[in-house]
């Protein structure tokens, strides 16, 4: 896989967030971001960025999850063996 960096602007285009069951504090979100990468790497340069991930949290730490789908300038889902989609997995802490 090659190696390269680059930013990805994303802005929040729905969110919901409820207290559930469980612990004191404990709150269960959903959010959906739409975002646009700036690479010098030509393939992933402006390429349009959708994002959909949830957070398992108590007292604002908890677990994050989502999935990331890539839409290239060309219009293509995969570019040679660039991946274009995947899944997130990290933390949220306070």
């Amino acid at each position: 896989m090659p190696n390269f960096n680059g930013t990805c602007s994303s802005k929040v285009q729905s969110q919901t967030t409820m207290e559930v069951p469980g612990p004191m504090n404990r709150q269960v979100g959903v959010a959906m971001m739409l975002g646009k990468h700036k690479c010098a790497v030509p393939q992933w340069n402006d390429a349009m960025m959708t994002y959909v991930g949830t957070t398992d949290s108590v007292d604002g730490n908890g677990q994050q999850r989502g999935y990331f789908h890539n839409v290239h300038t060309n219009g293509r889902y995969q570019l040679r063996n660039l991946r274009s989609e995947g899944l997130h997995d990290g933390r949220a802490d306070r």
